[in-house]
């Protein structure tokens, strides 16, 4: 991956983190640089103007240079909401076209981009920006963070920050700014979704694998070694047997704890030897590597996410590599009908974690319905169904906080997150909610995934998950095995909550208006972002 700085007057500024994280600096303008390590930049010139690619970056038919050899030729500010879906991978693109530069980032912009506007700076890391501003923490977003780990994953809602003079760009926005008067600007877009139900099971089956095959597929390094995360969940296996229908040096890969034995690591064995491929484990080390897992991740990670650090810090890896992010999301439904459900239980839940003045409560409803009310403005579905703006809602914040790991991934290598590209996305939506389920359902949970799984590779199929069932449809065959996983499932976790009740932890975050007791997961927020309480 690479990052980006941006501040009139401050070319010769020194970043100390890029300066660690990264070999190479370009300057796109006098005040614009980029820092990045070899290969996870792609970058045009043409007639003194320029396109940069920061990540790994796919389209469908033309190789990468040849598409934005001919977008820069012919770029126009009104594409950018067609370039987001055509242009698949998590990224960030810089388009300087005479004296203006063009900033967005891929579908769920997975790549953050922070701004401040009143010191006309811009950054690709929340950190990098947050030191070179007035560091004054706003406590209600903190509470908001702390808030949104209990109802899905710990995130700003809307553009605001923790810092006052930060806001981030939306999945629906673009920056530009004037090179000549430094002068920056929000631009929005609108972005249209097909979310036709397709009610034939066989129809969705075939159009679901065609689509991830067509976006999994790269011809450029069929032959090339590849990388697969593989974990004991659905969506990496997925993937997995996918690319190694395609790819002929398909490796795995798992992350875990030094010296330590997890559900995950076990399974993803199974899988590999079923698979008959390499597997290649990276093991952390916890007390050695925490304060760099902290340093990457902006201390915005949660600290048991903390397991992937070796896999960051690692050089020389696949030349490309594939991951299951977002497909939870995708292929799940959840309990609400309409966006009201939703936003009451999330009060719910955060009444239940977080003491805090009413008035903080409120807040977050209404910035709750701001988020909902913002995504009908800028999606249009050629079917207004509530329950597909709140999937698309829980596909963007999971891009929110995906996206420092997304960073990490990226540092010495190709990252590259299938489920969270548009026409995936798109086949997600178009699948009937009859054909959904959630981890409380017993048979549709998945259902399109363990189909295709089933057909693709029986063998690896049969092997359970994290969620103690099999990669296939409940039938009558695979009836024992769904039974027996209940059974299984209840007793692991009712375990693994005993040895964490044991070796428990307990933060707590004391501000003015609201008091924060929990297991040490925010222990990089807190040391970051309030290191006087540390």
């Amino acid at each position: 991956m690479a990052d980006f700085y941006y501040k009139p007057g401050d070319s010769n500024m020194i970043i100390s983190k890029f300066d660690k994280l990264y070999t190479n600096k370009r300057c796109i303008t006098n005040d614009f640089n980029i820092f990045y390590n070899d290969n996870t930049t792609t970058h045009i010139e043409l007639e003194g103007n320029s396109i940069t690619v920061l990540g790994y970056a796919y389209t469908y038919h033309n190789s990468i240079e040849m598409y934005l050899q001919n977008l820069l030729s012919n770029f126009e500010e009104k594409q950018i909401d067609e370039i987001k879906k055509k242009l698949l991978g998590q990224y960030i693109v810089i388009i300087h076209k005479e004296n203006i530069l063009y900033l967005f980032s891929d579908f769920l912009q997975t790549r953050n981009i922070f701004y401040a506007a009143n010191e006309k700076s811009v950054c690709s890391s929340f950190d990098v920006l947050h030191v070179h501003q007035e560091n004054e923490i706003n406590d209600y977003k903190a509470f908001e963070f702390l808030a949104m780990r209990h109802c899905l994953y710990p995130t700003w809602l809307g553009s605001t920050t923790i810092n006052n003079q930060i806001k981030r760009l939306r999945t629906y926005e673009y920056l530009k700014i004037n090179t000549d008067s430094n002068d920056i600007q929000v631009g929005d877009i609108l972005l249209t979704i097909d979310n036709t139900k397709i009610e034939s099971l066989k129809e969705i089956n075939k159009y679901t694998r065609s689509t991830l095959q067509d976006a999994l597929w790269h011809s450029k390094f069929q032959n090339e070694k590849i990388y697969t995360t593989i974990t004991g969940g659905f969506d990496s296996r997925l993937v997995t047997v996918l690319v190694q229908k395609y790819y002929t040096n398909t490796n795995l890969r798992i992350s875990t704890q030094k010296n330590i034995s997890s559900l995950d690591q076990t399974i993803a064995q199974q899988v590999a030897k079923a698979l008959s491929s390499p597997l290649k484990i990276y093991e952390t080390d916890s007390q050695r590597q925490i304060k760099d897992f902290y340093f990457i991740t902006d201390g915005l990670a949660p600290r048991e996410n903390l397991t992937m650090t070796q896999l960051f810090q690692s050089k020389n890896r696949g030349t490309l590599e594939f991951g299951g992010t977002f497909g939870t999301e995708l292929y799940t439904a959840y309990s609400y009908n309409n966006y009201n459900e939703l936003i009451e239980d999330y009060l719910c839940k955060a009444r239940k974690y977080i003491q805090a003045d009413e008035i903080y409560f409120e807040r977050f409803r209404q910035c709750l319905y701001d988020e909902f009310n913002n995504l009908y403005i800028h999606y249009k579905l050629k079917h207004e169904d509530p329950r597909d703006f709140i999937r698309i809602f829980q596909l963007l914040d999971t891009g929110y906080f995906s996206s420092s790991f997304i960073s990490a991934f990226n540092i010495y290598g190709n990252q590259y997150e299938v489920f969270g590209t548009f026409p995936v996305i798109e086949a997600g939506l178009r699948i009937p909610y009859k054909y959904l389920g959630s981890k409380w359902t017993f048979g549709r949970f998945y259902l399109i995934p363990k189909i295709l799984m089933e057909k693709i590779n029986r063998k690896v199929s049969k092997i359970e998950t994290t969620h103690f069932c099999p990669m296939r449809p409940l039938s009558v065959i695979s009836f024992i095995s769904y039974f027996l996983g209940r059974i299984k499932s209840k007793n692991y976790y009712k375990k693994q909550s005993k040895i964490q009740n044991k070796d428990r932890e307990t933060k707590i975050l004391k501000t003015k208006h609201f008091q924060y007791t929990s297991t040490n997961w925010f222990e990089g927020f807190q040391m970051r972002y309030f290191s006087s309480q540390e």
